[in-house]
């Protein structure tokens, strides 16, 4: 007798048949078994429709789809979430690794709690398939975290890794998927826009088991790369940086202030969470900037030292 599925996990996928067989492993072994899997095939031309049909064919619970047109990751996603009608749901994407208990833990907080969403701690994986157990910092969510604090963090760091790759109630996502959009085409900040909009909804839950691991491609340094270039031509005529980087903060931080309405915050902690957006604001537009090269001459500073202590050891 099969039961029906409490959560979805929906998969957007384009070429991804280097990790794809890994990621759904991970999912197929969970040790909660009450799901389903919709993957979106975004017209691949690799083999990613033979990975993915075989999950299907050999597991009920995996239903492949092929798109009829090529969408941008967001469309593709949106596109996904109208189809679910579980109580819970969970963007994973198509190279991640689960452990073997994720959905158990996640689910059971959530079952157990009136979070908006429940995310653990991540590790990394690169491409060859090493493990990397190292936490993050500045996570949100542990266990007698208040609402207000959580929200107040989230808009300061501004962090979506792991949290976004958490498991969602339904019908909280849904009523947040409008924030799940691009806030300028030169910046991204989908994923901080809804997340924010989300922690205004409600408290989350953090687990401090590392239960995840996201995987570090060369896609992935090639856009760490892209934005260190942009951010050197920007360096060359500050001015170039500052207008470009003030629009984009004060369109998001417009939006953060937007999000407010959704919150159940008393107003006297309506207009504190206002006036703390603003500061973070001013901090984005006429402080970050600056700082980010200087960080990252410490950082290379600090890199280079270290290698030349290993030659002449």
């Amino acid at each position: 007798m099969t039961t029906l599925p409490r959560i979805t996990i929906c998969i957007a996928t384009w070429n991804g048949e280097r990790f794809l067989k890994a990621a759904l492993d991970s999912i197929r072994t969970q040790s909660f078994s009450e799901y389903k899997v919709l993957i979106l095939d975004n017209m691949s031309t690799d083999s990613t429709q033979l990975i993915a049909k075989s999950f299907a064919d050999s597991d009920y619970r995996f239903t492949y789809i092929l798109d009829v047109a090529h969408k941008g990751i967001i469309e593709a996603q949106k596109y996904l979430l109208d189809l679910v009608d579980t109580e819970y749901v969970m963007i994973a994407c198509d190279d991640d690794i689960y452990h073997h208990r994720f959905l158990e833990l996640l689910i059971n907080t959530l079952d157990s709690t009136q979070s908006s969403l429940a995310y653990s701690n991540t590790g990394f994986v690169d491409e060859s398939g090493r493990f990397s157990h190292h936490s993050i910092k500045r996570l949100i969510g542990s266990k007698g975290e208040s609402h207000l604090s959580q929200i107040l963090s989230y808009g300061f760091w501004r962090n979506p890794i792991p949290i976004f790759f958490g498991v969602y109630r339904t019908n909280i996502f849904k009523e947040t998927s409008h924030a799940y959009r691009f806030v300028s085409k030169s910046h991204g900040d989908h994923d901080n826009l809804f997340l924010f909009n989300i922690i205004c909804k409600g408290p989350i839950s953090y687990l401090p088991e590392t239960l995840f691991w996201y995987r570090e491609q060369d896609r992935t340094l090639l856009a760490k790369k892209r934005a260190h270039t942009r951010f050197q031509v920007y360096s060359r005529s500050p001015i170039l940086i500052f207008f470009s980087n003030t629009a984009h903060e004060m369109r998001l931080h417009a939006a953060f202030l937007a999000c407010l309405s959704d919150s159940p915050l008393r107003l006297p902690q309506l207009i504190f969470v206002a006036s703390f957006i603003l500061l973070c604001l001013i901090y984005r537009v006429f402080i970050y900037p600056f700082m980010a090269p200087l960080v990252v001459m410490i950082k290379r500073g600090f890199a280079g030292g270290a290698g030349t202590l290993r030659q002449q050891g």
